[in-house]
Order: structure tokens, then C-alpha cells, then sequence
């Protein structure tokens, strides 16, 4: 149940991530053209790019989580892969989960903090909290994913690129 849930959840994510990435993308587009093809920069830009690229940002954290992709030293690794991998599969995910439950920790906690206050973004005043309230879904959607790849019992491990076999 778990893994359907999860797997709805990838490709919702990576529908998303798809969206907004071309939505900033547009939206830097029709910036450059409007403001130097007829002087009338579209308002808030910066704002808009910022919010879109912290959804770009947390919504690929979740992504790379749940792909094992995130960056590895392999100093190491080939060694401990043939002694022991089944305890290095455990050791980089109990990394990797700390990793993105201290980053969904630190965010929530912002989000929090925010809430006791009014705190509202200068261009469309968007508050604050809400803001790092989505960023908090997406960081504890990575926290999921990273508690998915303890499936130990697998024989799957990362690639050199990151990606399970």
C-alpha cells in the first residue's frame, strides 16, 4: 500500500516539477521580450521566479531522494560494496534519510515560526508561512521516500549515477 502510494506520489511530483519548471521558464521568457521589446516588465518577476524555483528545489530534493541520486562520495565505495552491501545500502540510506529529515525538520520549523507572526512577501503579499508550509509537504514527501529505500532486503543498489539497478 505504502509503494502504490509512493509511486502516485513520484509521478504526481515529477508532473509538477515538469510544470513549474516550464513555468518559470516561460515566465523569464515573456519577461525578457515584454520588458525589452516594449518596456513593460511583467510585475513581481523576481517573486514569482523565486517561489517557482523553491518548488522546483524541494519538489527535486523529493525526486532525487527517492531515486538514491543524491551526491555520493565513493572514496570508498567499491570496497564496501563487495564486502558488505547490505551495510552500505543501510549506512547511505540511514545517511540519506537523515540528511532529508533534518532539511523537512529545519523548514517545518520555519514554517512554524512564521505562523506566529504576519510575515508576507513584498510583490503580492503571499504569506510567508504558507510558503514554507509547501516547502515543508515537499521536504516531508522526500522524508517518505527516504524511508522507502531502507528496503534492505533488496539487492538493489545505486549506480555510479545514483539510480537504484
Amino acid at each position: 500500500m505504502l509503494t502504490r502510494i509512493a509511486n502516485l506520489l513520484y509521478r504526481a511530483l515529477l508532473g509538477l516539477s515538469a510544470a513549474v519548471l516550464a513555468a518559470m521558464m516561460l515566465l523569464t521568457v515573456a519577461n525578457v521580450v515584454l520588458r525589452y521589446a516594449f518596456n513593460l516588465p511583467i510585475y513581481g518577476t523576481v517573486e514569482l521566479t523565486q517561489f517557482l524555483m523553491a518548488a522546483v528545489v524541494f519538489s527535486g530534493f523529493a525526486l532525487v531522494t527517492r531515486s538514491r541520486g543524491h551526491i555520493v562520495v565513493t572514496l570508498f565505495e567499491s570496497a564496501l560494496l563487495r564486502r558488505a552491501p547490505r551495510a552500505y545500502h543501510f549506512m547511505s540510506s540511514a545517511v540519506n534519510l537523515g540528511g532529508v529529515a533534518f532539511v523537512a525538520f529545519l523548514t517545518m520549523k520555519s514554517a512554524l515560526f512564521l505562523a506566529q507572526g504576519d510575515e508576507r512577501s513584498l510583490m503580492y503579499n503571499v504569506p510567508e508561512d504558507w510558503f514554507w508550509g509547501g516547502v515543508s509537504i515537499l521536504a516531508l514527501v522526500g522524508v517518505v521516500f527516504g524511508i522507502q529505500t531502507f528496503d534492505v532486503s533488496s539487492d538493489a543498489t545505486p549506480d555510479r549515477h545514483g539510480t537504484a539497478d
